[in-house]
Formats: structure tokens, C-alpha cells, sequence
């Protein structure tokens, strides 16, 4: 069977081995294999009218149009039950400066199978962006999330008050939620943790980012950091979906949450998450808030991804795919950092030798609906 994954940001590869259905996007527009190959030593010139092709050594491709508007082609070997599942991105993490701030949420997941399409149809889709702001929806085969064939909500926005003596309960990030999904299966991502300070402490605060949705169940919701009798602090960001939450926080310390397996999570204060979704570790004081562990359990290396650890610098990104990024609580020169992207994931050919194409953006501009690549790799 064959897996593609379809990215933003990238780029045409000269000599690379390109497979039927895979995507890049030249000078904003996207071009689609109709005829597998390999590519030349140097780059072609691309049409930019939509329907030509362009030959580049063995491999044919098609422009599909501007990379604003995105389409994927069906393949022509499209056949037999299939599966599509999707994750929203991660919310990005608030940022509190010199006071307190809460994680993001991560994205929803969405699942549904045996959809009719036809080959050589164009299919709308949009790939759910982790900007520096609440993660975009994620949906397949429609012009929107509500009329699409399957979607799954974004993570919220992580709150922040410029003030460490705010002492009322600052909650995170909405988990993207799953009553707002389209699909059979659905489930919401982990909210961004809650973070309080004390008055008259001028203690700054921050909140771990919240796990994405996957297959196996919610995102956990990322650690809170509400004692009010410590030093300044930070909490760790959520495990993917049906993983475990981040630990509030414990001195001036909080840890992330395992992934799914029970594993994976993030010590603070210079853990990342682990491979396989779990959340990051808390930064604390001068540290840096952790990465969020990119998620597996999609399968073929993809899946659900942690949430970040919040920070009183600079806060921890949320993993791939979906993970809510950290809140950044303190210091004048603390930083949030993005939520995770979210991901397409596109299984055909079930009652064949299987076929699987993947949609993920590992790259994202922070304004517009951005372009999309397809990667490929088999699967024995």
C-alpha cells in the first residue's frame, strides 16, 4: 500500500523519486503527479495555468491551481473502502510577559470510511494551520468545515494577563471540540492548563499546551500552575490523544504528560517530549519551555502530537501533528510559540494491497491558507 503525505511549505527536489499524487508548490501554485518518475537535475518551468502539464524528466505533473485555494486530485487508481482521518491545529500558547499566561488547545480529531469520490475529481481541503494564534480547522471534500465530508476543530488561544499580581484563575486554550467535528469518529484535543499568581509575589505564571486527538481518544489538557506559595514557575504540556495530562506544577517544576503508551513525557526543566506524542516539561525561570513529542500513532511515523510546556521565558511549540503550544508568563523578552499543524490522513484500496496518502503541514506561513506537498513512502 501506499502512503503520501501532502505538507505545506515545500518545495519541488530535482532527482527525487516523485509518486502518483504527491504535490509541491511552485511561486504559489500547486502541481500534482499524474505520471510517477523521477525528476531532472534542474529545475522546470512550471505552467501556471491550471490544467497544463509540465514534463520534468520522467515525471508528468498537472497545476492545480493557486495554493491559497487548495485541491487534490483524486488518483486514478483510486479504489476499494478507504478511511480519512484528520486532526485540527494547535492553539498557540498566551503570552503574559511579565505575568501570567495559559497554554493553547490542541486540535480535534475525525474519522470517516468508504466515502464516494471519483477519480481524476478536484477535492477542496483545507490543512488546519498552528499559527501564532487559535490552530485553524482541518476538513476534506467541501468549502468549509460544515459542509465538508469530514473535519475536526482547531485549538483555542491561550489566555494571558500582563500582570503578576492577577490572581483569579486564568483557564487555557479550548481543546478543539469534538461536537463541532464532522465525521463517525470524534474526538476533542486537550485544553491548555489554568495558571493563577499571588497577589503582592508578583510571581509570573504559565500553563503547559494542551495534546492534540487521535485515534485512540482525547488529547489530555496541559498541566496547571496555580500554588501560590512558589517561586516563579511553569507547568508541562498535555500527552496526544488518549494520553495522560501534564502534572501541575511541584516546586518550581511541572512535567509533561506521557503519550498514549504511557510514555514520552517531558521532564522539566529540559525535556522534550518523546517520539510518540508525549507533552512537554515545563520551563522554568531562565529556561525555555519544551518541545511537545510528535506524535505516531496514525502510523508510518505521523499521528497525534503533545502539548508544549508552558514557560516564564520563552514557551515550548506543540508537537505534530495538533499539539497546543505553552503559555509564556514572564520576562520582557519571553516569546509564545506556535501550536502544531494539523494533518490529512487518507487510507484507499482497503480490499487491495493498501494504499495510504497522508496530508500534513510541516511548514506554515502565519497569514493565509497555505500551500501543500505530498510525501510518499511505502508501507509492507
Amino acid at each position: 500500500m501506499k502512503v503520501v503525505a501532502l505538507t505545506l511549505g515545500s518545495l519541488w527536489t530535482n532527482t527525487f523519486n516523485y509518486s502518483l499524487g504527491q504535490q509541491i508548490s511552485d511561486s504559489g501554485f500547486l502541481q500534482q503527479v499524474i505520471q510517477a518518475g523521477i525528476s531532472t537535475g534542474s529545475l522546470p518551468g512550471f505552467s501556471h495555468v491550471t490544467g497544463a502539464t509540465t514534463i520534468d524528466n520522467t515525471v508528468i505533473w498537472t497545476c492545480v491551481g493557486p495554493s491559497i485555494s487548495p485541491q487534490w486530485i483524486v488518483p486514478s487508481d483510486w479504489s476499494g473502502g478507504n478511511t480519512i482521518e484528520v486532526i485540527g491545529g494547535g492553539g498557540c500558547g498566551g503570552n503574559g510577559l511579565i505575568g501570567v499566561a495559559t497554554g493553547g488547545g490542541g486540535g480535534a480529531y475525525s474519522r470517516v470510511k468508504n466515502i464516494t469520490i471519483i477519480p481524476g475529481a478536484n477535492i477542496d481541503y483545507q490543512i488546519g494551520a498552528g499559527s501564532f494564534a487559535a490552530g485553524q480547522d482541518t476538513w476534506f471534500n467541501g468549502a468549509n468545515l460544515a459542509t465538508s465530508v469530514v473535519g475536526a476543530k482547531g485549538g483555542g488561544i491561550g489566555n494571558a494577563v500582563t500582570n503578576a499580581n492577577f490572581s483569579t484563575p486564568l483557564a487555557g486554550g479550548i481543546g478543539g471540540d469534538a461536537a463541532s467535528c464532522v465525521g463517525t469518529i470524534k474526538f476533542s484535543g486537550g485544553s491548555g492548563g489554568t495558571a493563577q499568581t499571588d497577589v503582592g509575589t508578583g510571581r509570573p505564571t504559565a500553563s503547559g499546551g494542551g495534546g492534540a486527538a487521535g485515534p485512540k481518544g482525547s488529547g489530555a489538557s496541559g498541566g496547571d500552575d496555580i500554588s501560590l506559595t512558589l517561586a516563579s514557575g511553569a507547568s508541562g504540556g498535555g500527552g496526544n490523544g488518549g494520553g495522560f495530562a501534564a502534572s501541575n506544577v511541584n516546586s518550581t517544576l511541572g512535567n509533561g504528560g506521557n503519550n498514549t503508551n504511557g510514555i514520552g513525557a517531558g521532564i522539566s526543566p529540559a525535556g522534550n517530549g518523546a517520539s510518540g506524542g508525549g507533552g512537554a516539561g515545563g520551563g522554568v525561570g531562565t529556561f525555555t519551555g519544551c518541545t511537545g513529542g510528535d506524535g505516531t500513532d496514525l502510523g508510518s511515523g505521523f499521528g497525534s502530537g503533545g502539548g508544549g510546556g508552558g514557560s516564564t521565558q520563552n514557551a515550548g511549540a506543540g508537537g505534530l501533528y495538533g499539539g497546543g503550544s505553552g503559555g509564556s508568563g514572564g520576562g520582557a523578552s519571553g516569546a509564545p510559540r506556535a501550536g502544531g499543524n494539523g494533518i490529512i490522513l487518507i487510507t484507499y484500496g482497503l480490499n487491495l494491497p493498501p494504499t495510504q496518502i497522508i496530508i500534513d503541514p510541516n511548514s506554515v506561513p502565519l497569514i493565509g491558507l497555505p500551500f501543500c506537498l505530498e510525501k510518499f513512502c511505502m508501507v509492507y
